[in-house]
């Protein structure tokens, strides 16, 4: 089902949190393939986990590939200018609010 999943976090009664998931995807150039899109997005990510946001890298396996070819494309095609394509279906979350 398209759309976004919250989280939300309550304790007693009372609400502590919301956090929010989201697809890992890449915004095509219309130059760079998918493989690389995905390497700009990885180089960006750092062992330390509070500088890149608390991201890490992806690793472009079996799970990536079937995401993508799912869609007609593989890591060597060219995503189109401004073309918004998620690479994975599992999701990530991060944090929205916090009370």
């Amino acid at each position: 089902m398209p759309g976004r999943d919250y989280r939300l976090l309550f304790v007693r009664g009372d609400f502590l949190g919301c956090a929010s998931s989201v697809a890992p995807f890449i915004i095509g150039d219309g130059v760079k393939t998918v493989r690389e899109l995905i390497g700009s997005i990885n180089s960006k990510r750092t062992r330390n986990l509070y500088e890149s946001k608390y991201l890490r890298p992806t690793k472009v396996d079996a799970s990536v590939i079937e995401a993508l070819s799912v869609q007609g494309l593989g890591l060597h095609a060219m995503c189109s200018t401004r073309k918004f394509l998620h690479y994975m279906y599992s999701k990530l979350f991060h944090c929205v609010a916090r009370v």
